[in-house]
């Protein structure tokens, strides 16, 4: 998100510091997988995406049977579209 995208599934161009939780991780490393890339409160990320651009969730992640649902869980398991807004990222921020 710094230094500017606007790409598929964004609502607009986004150029701020995305806020993540904790980038580096306990081992202060980036890029390993220790690191917390969820979105804090007052990131820009939050209610920042485009839903239209979901796919569609074939193969079933939430196990109901329905596989043209746009994909409806995160990637920890929560609700995807929160508030009918979805998030940038692969996490939904959780007020």
């Amino acid at each position: 998100m710094e230094n500017g995208w606007n790409g598929p599934g964004m609502s607009s161009v986004v150029d701020v510091d995305p806020l993540f939780a904790n980038q580096a991780g306990l081992d202060g490393e980036v890029g390993t997988l220790d690191d917390d890339l969820r979105v804090t409160s007052n990131s820009g990320a939050i209610d920042a995406a485009d839903e239209t651009h979901l796919p569609a969730d074939v193969h079933d992640l939430d196990f109901d049977d329905d596989t043209t649902e746009l994909i409806p869980i995160d990637f920890i398991g929560n609700s995807r579209i929160v508030n009918d807004v979805l998030d940038i990222g692969a996490y939904e921020n959780i007020p």
